[in-house]
């Protein structure tokens, strides 16, 4: 193991994510579905969703509440506070 220098006024880049979600549009009550595209797992995608509004919801003090929609093929959710 090598430790570096100690650097200051080093910029943390922002994250970029593939997939942008509604969070900041949505208000309480509202829901949006969130559909598995094919081979993809419904389970795996509700681990990917529910993490995404959870730290939105930390970072901004906004509730969500995730639950799988087998009927929908999907992942369902609500922003609740």
């Amino acid at each position: 193991m090598k430790i570096g220098k100690i650097e200051k006024r080093v910029p943390i880049p922002e994250v970029h994510s593939k997939v942008s979600f509604p969070w900041p549009a949505m208000e309480v009550g509202d829901s949006i579905l969130v559909k598995a595209v094919q081979g993809e797992e419904v389970d795996s995608l509700k681990r990917k969703v529910k993490g995404s509004a959870r730290y939105y919801g930390l970072k901004t003090g906004k509730r969500f509440r995730s639950l799988i929609s087998r009927e929908e093929e999907g992942v369902r959710v609500w922003r609740i506070n």
